[in-house]
């Protein structure tokens, strides 16, 4: 067994038709549903990457924001909230998050983490 993680750039550039948003988002509305995603989350460092998103929604450089797949992590997070009262999707969000906070919160990392959750569990 290989002990060593995938690097997430790999991913860079080949993701571009795989998410499409079904709206677009405010930041107001994310930043509302992310603070409420706040109170689902068992993980401390989960929850810091969801501050560290929500911080995010605002500045310049887009740091949710990946170029090269021209996909907004905070985007696929909205999306993956729609199937909140699925427990094992939040188990799953609360692993990747963690992951996020962790391994690296790069633009990369977020959008191909919370890409796999949503592929797994909302793209019907």
């Amino acid at each position: 067994m290989n002990n060593k993680f995938i690097n997430v750039h790999n991913f860079d550039g080949k993701l571009k038709d795989i998410f499409i948003p079904s709206r677009e988002y405010k930041n107001d509305e994310k930043k509302v549903a992310f603070v409420e995603l706040l109170k689902l989350l068992t993980n401390q460092n989960s929850k810091k990457a969801v501050t560290t998103i929500i911080n995010d929604l605002n500045i310049t450089p887009k740091k949710n924001f990946q170029p090269e797949n021209n996909i907004d992590a905070s985007d696929i997070l909205m999306e993956i909230l729609h199937y909140k009262d699925n427990s094992n999707l939040i188990k799953g969000l609360d692993e990747q998050l963690s992951d996020i906070h962790t391994l690296g919160s790069c633009s990369s990392g977020r959008v191909t983490r919370l890409l796999q959750l949503w592929l797994a569990y909302c793209n019907n």
